[in-house]
């Protein structure tokens, strides 16, 4: 999340909550590898490939205007 939204290891330390400092580095350090990033990026990319974005995009603007209850039934819902 750090890397997508240009946020070096040190701001990510400042505003994470529930995991110490040392935690986060460890865990970029040694968990993290570029093999893993390549195939966490790959997996985003192909959920993307499978939405229905145009039509997504173009209900969106009636998504706002609805009640909350129709909005979570809905098939296109913003929220859970």
């Amino acid at each position: 999340m750090g890397i997508g939204c240009a946020i070096g290891l040190r701001r990510m330390m400042r505003i994470s909550r529930g995991i110490s400092e040392a935690e986060l580095e460890h865990t970029v350090n040694w968990q993290f590898t570029l093999d893993g990033l390549n195939a966490a990026s790959d997996r985003v990319v192909h959920l993307m490939d499978r939405l229905d974005l145009p039509n997504l995009l173009r209900r969106l603007p009636e998504q706002l205007h609805t009640s909350p209850a129709t909005a979570r039934n809905s098939r296109f819902a913003l929220t859970p």
